[in-house]
């Protein structure tokens, strides 16, 4: 079960988004909500969610990365992710959320510089970014094994990883981003990407 989190003790914005987004789970699913105002992601991995209450998990993740909890929010992901994979759930929710929720716990292990994590992830994140033909995370997801590759010391794989990433992104017209992601990686690491 996740950890839970005392609401007095944060600032009344943070206090209340993450009462509102619980109330919000408790209408439409209570089965994942314990009486604390806490998420049992063990709970959320067998139960089929609704868009909406994968969309409630999102921002509630999101508020809790705000607080710093990266680690309940990297098995918040992992919870969806698992949910996605292992229930009948409908393509088009799929589509629109297994690419991006690997791509959200990659870079929360990033965060963490659990580095060898971030590119397990990132490389399961890969498969459904192809299958789904979400290029841009594609790209993204390219990106994060090159930093984590980087930051294991293996320079020619990040070279190779960025320079993936880079060609993705001028591929499918987010050029711009690529423009972006030349410079942030010259001035970073070093390293010339084409």
């Amino acid at each position: 079960m996740c950890e839970s989190i005392v609401l007095s003790g944060l600032d009344k914005d943070h206090a209340a988004s993450l009462e509102m987004l619980f109330n919000a789970l408790k209408i439409t699913t209570s089965k994942i909500v314990a009486k604390n105002n806490t998420i049992n992601c063990k709970q959320i991995s067998k139960f089929k969610l609704s868009m909406n209450e994968y969309r409630i998990l999102k921002e509630l993740a999101n508020v809790k990365v705000d607080l710093g909890l990266l680690q309940e929010v990297a098995e918040i992901h992992t919870a969806v992710i698992t949910s996605l994979e292992n229930q009948e759930t409908l393509h088009d929710i799929k589509k629109k959320l297994l690419p991006t929720s690997y791509f959200n716990l990659s870079n929360l292990l990033l965060r963490q510089e659990a580095y060898n994590e971030a590119l397990s992830i990132s490389e399961q994140g890969l498969i459904f970014s192809r299958q789904y033909k979400e290029f841009k995370l594609l790209g993204e997801l390219q990106c994060n094994m090159g930093i984590a590759s980087q930051c294991l010391g293996d320079t020619k794989q990040a070279k190779l990883l960025l320079s993936q990433s880079y060609n993705t992104f001028i591929s499918c017209g987010e050029d711009k981003l690529a423009c972006l992601l030349k410079k942030a990686v010259k001035e970073r690491y070093d390293i010339d990407i084409e």
